[in-house]
């Protein structure tokens, strides 16, 4: 009878949705026997040779029997593999937007804030509707620091040559206190060429910074004096016979000694020693 090929039709139709859309969808069907459900919508994925593509299901009662059963139903299915696609990398950029460990900036082509990623607000200190509308002082030209005005100089450089730059600089955060950040700015062109946005990603390398610091300071350093060790010594006085050799000059070389220093890190202890020191 024509119900039963309805059913044969639709569930050979079905055999062809994927399994994890195909029970919502049933369901959905079945609520169209009921007064007042007319149609339905769905987005569900459908076998296509080995693939499973996204398509939209739009299903319309366009008559209905005696008995208020679906009599002829209409129904479109469009093909949305594509805007799904595009749906789901700009959810994957929005979300690596606002996750990334890296401060992200994004600027018009007057170089005003566009939007700003939490770890930016975190890293300057400045909450994002502060930020809003206003021009990053790193891509500004109003600076009168002249580092900071020789950091922006450079960066524009970069950007006016390669349409990129990248490097360290140092910033200060809202409450004034100094950081190293390290800088990417890269620039975003229409289809005409003309710059549409710029792009800056920055880090916060303060503890790296500080810690290399160190660590060529206990290269080349003493601690307690903060004198040149024996290894900078070394180095200093490879230069300084290089450049005598070159320019005909002489080198002196005084060496100091402490008589009996010994005793007195004995008699009074390493702290007063340190202190004669």
């Amino acid at each position: 009878d024509a119900e039963g090929t309805r059913s044969a039709t639709l569930a050979a139709w079905l055999g062809h949705v994927h399994d994890d859309d195909r029970g919502e969808l049933r369901t959905a069907l079945d609520a169209l026997d009921e007064a007042g459900h007319d149609s339905l919508w769905r987005q569900l994925r459908v076998r296509v040779g080995e693939a499973w593509p996204w398509y939209e299901l739009r299903v319309l009662v366009a008559e209905r029997t005696v008995q208020g059963l679906p009599g002829r139903l209409v129904a479109t299915l469009s093909d949305v593999q594509e805007r799904r696609s595009a749906q789901e990398r700009e959810r994957l950029s929005s979300s690596l937007f606002q996750n990334v460990h890296e401060g992200l900036v994004i600027v018009d082509a007057e170089l005003r804030i566009l939007d700003v990623n939490p770890t930016y607000c975190r890293i300057t200190g400045v909450p994002r509707d502060e930020l809003l509308g206003t021009v990053p002082q790193l891509l500004s030209s109003s600076s009168t620091d002249a580092i900071t005005r020789q950091q922006q100089s450079t960066i524009w450089a970069g950007l006016r040559s390669q349409g990129h730059w990248s490097g360290e600089v140092v910033e200060r955060k809202r409450n004034g206190d100094p950081c190293a950040l390290h800088v990417s700015v890269f620039t975003v062109h229409d289809p005409e060429g003309a710059v549409r946005y710029r792009v800056m990603m920055i880090s916060d390398i303060t503890e790296q910074r500080l810690q290399r610091e160190r660590l060529e300071r206990q290269a080349h350093y003493d601690e307690l004096t903060r004198l040149p060790n024996r290894a900078r010594l070394t180095q200093l006085l490879v230069d300084a016979m290089a450049s005598s050799d070159r320019q005909g000059h002489l080198l002196a070389v005084c060496y100091i000694d402490l008589d009996r220093f010994k005793t007195i890190n004995e008699r009074f202890g390493h702290s007063a020693g340190d202190r004669l020191l």
